[in-house]
């Protein structure tokens, strides 16, 4: 047992760091407590494993709503969006072995708001202004986005911590 729950641990550390970049670390989160499950051969509570994946999908759609409304109340466009994510993911990779600890989450906030900048001003030939908008309206999205993923990861670590330990 002293296994699964490293390995778990271990999995948690994985999962929420890949959920500061955008990617889908709370999946990982949610594996970890199936993964925990299997290997202890039911001592983890399968109502862990279901509550970790309600939450996680949940999160998954709040991502999408949250994405969507910033971009339209900022009214960027399609390009500008796909590109503010691009952008997040390229940008995030360079900063977090530059700053330590904060480097990813400024990478991937600067990466959402140059990206959506850039696809307004270079593309629709929108103003700076215009541009700005529409790249601050992306990155409070993102912001918001982000911040509600680390909220549900910390759920659904407790969650499973207190399974794995409790």
């Amino acid at each position: 047992m002293i296994f699964v729950k490293i390995l778990t641990a271990v999995l948690y550390v994985l999962g929420f760091i890949l959920i500061v970049p955008g990617l889908s670390g709370l999946w990982v989160i949610t594996g970890a407590n199936l993964l925990a499950y299997i290997l202890s051969r039911g001592e983890f509570p399968l109502s862990a494993v279901l509550i970790s994946a309600g939450l996680s999908a949940v999160s998954e759609l709040l991502d999408i709503v949250f994405g969507i409304l910033g971009a339209k109340k900022a009214k960027a466009s399609k390009l500008s969006i796909i590109l503010s994510f691009v952008f997040a993911l390229a940008f995030g990779a360079v900063f977090t072995p530059l700053i330590p600890v904060i480097g990813g989450l400024m990478g991937v906030f600067l990466g959402t708001f140059a990206g959506c900048f850039l696809g307004e001003f270079l593309f629709y030939r929108k103003n700076a202004a215009d541009s700005g908008r529409a790249g601050m309206g992306a990155l409070a999205g993102r912001m918001l986005s982000v911040m509600t993923k680390l909220v549900f990861a910390f759920i659904i670590i407790f969650i499973g911590v207190k399974a794995l330990f409790f």
